[in-house]
């Protein structure tokens, strides 16, 4: 369901955390912190299930990393809100990790610029 609606899938490297909050949910995350280079770290997942019956996702938020050409490393997180498990709002921000850091907001069609960028072609919605 995740793939056909463009929400990122939780990746075969990501872990389950023991941790559980009832206002985020159940989180995934990858052991390394920072990405290599040329490489795009899904570095966390966390997943609210939908409280309603009939439905099985509900909100999730994913995090992914990359390392610029200067060496500075780029967050990409990604807000998912799925409705009727068919229909999908996003909201985005990328968090550049420096001193200060730097957030720019990001709506639909910014999202899907950053991750054809980044060749996460499959979380281009369509």
């Amino acid at each position: 369901m995740r793939k056909s609606l463009n929400v990122p899938i939780i990746d075969e490297y990501m872990t389950a955390e023991s941790r559980h909050d009832e206002f985020f949910g159940n989180r995934w995350e990858t052991w390394r912190e920072k990405p290599n280079s040329n490489e795009i770290l899904h570095a966390w997942k966390v997943v609210t299930p939908s409280e309603n019956e009939k439905y099985i996702l509900d909100k999730e938020m994913d995090a992914y990393r990359m390392k610029n050409e200067n060496g500075i490393i780029l967050q990409l997180n990604i807000f998912s809100e799925i409705y009727n498990d068919s229909i999908l709002t996003r909201t985005g921000r990328i968090v550049y990790h420096t001193e200060p850091r730097t957030n720019i907001e990001l709506n639909e069609k910014d999202i899907d610029s950053v991750v054809k960028s980044w060749n996460l072609n499959y979380l281009i919605k369509k």
